[in-house]
């Protein structure tokens, strides 16, 4: 049995997701490099759905309120204790005065080691995860590329997100051809070109969906009328 064998079911692609993003950085490579051996268009998925304390960092402050104040002080400092003073603030910003205070008290008392980082960032992400399970998040709403479709697995089984991203990589050559294209416009048309595809995949998924549901209706009806007859 490959790696990702045992992902392939409903639900499997967001235990993958979740497995890798919890691993040290050393045997996440690795992890990484064993799913891309296998099947690339797997770890491409699963690199673009992973969360990291620097994708949240990209986040209105709004989104980081919802579950920057659910998490211990000690956590938090751990967790940003890496970055350097502007990016720490972005994640203060989103806490009110009293606990601001107390993580920036362990900031200055207490230097974390490795393991100490690496489980705080975890609990971080742990946090995220559990209010997007619940629906007190939705990456649809601020960060549509890290929404995972329910049949995500059937998608990736049919190719359709090598196909989203090859049609990305192909306009943004095509946009660094043009003269006085700069690299920022590019990255700002490449992030609304990638919104856009994954919204009409999302609603691909969502009419394939329907159609399965009206076809088992279909063939449900016929069984019934032939049992009448």
């Amino acid at each position: 049995m490959g790696m990702i064998d045992r992902y392939k079911k409903t639900g499997g692609f967001l235990q993958l997701v979740q497995l890798i993003e919890t691993t040290g950085s050393p045997k996440r490579e690795q992890f990484l490099k064993m799913i891309a051996d296998e099947n690339p268009t797997w770890e491409a998925a699963v690199k673009q759905k992973m969360l990291s304390l620097d994708r949240m960092l990209t986040w209105n402050a709004s989104y980081l309120m919802e579950f920057m104040p659910a998490i211990p002080p000690m956590a938090i400092a751990c967790g940003i204790y890496p970055f350097p003073e502007n990016k720490r603030a972005v994640f203060l910003s989103a806490l009110a005065f009293g606990d601001r205070k107390k993580v920036e008290d362990v900031l200055k008392e207490h230097k974390p080691n490795s393991g100490e980082i690496a489980s705080s960032q975890i609990k971080i992400i742990g946090e995220v995860r559990k209010m997007t399970a619940t629906g007190k998040l939705k990456f649809e709403k601020f960060d549509s590329d890290l929404h995972i479709p329910e049949n995500i697995e059937e998608l990736l089984k049919g190719g359709s997100f090598t196909t989203i991203h090859s049609s990305v990589e192909h306009v943004e050559t095509e946009l660094a051809a043009i003269p006085g294209i700069t690299g920022k416009t590019i990255d700002e048309e490449s992030l609304v070109l990638r919104r856009k595809i994954v919204s009409l995949t999302q609603e691909n998924v969502r009419l394939m969906k329907e159609n399965k549901e009206f076809r088992d209706k279909l063939e449900a009806i016929k069984s019934a009328v032939q049992k009448i007859a």
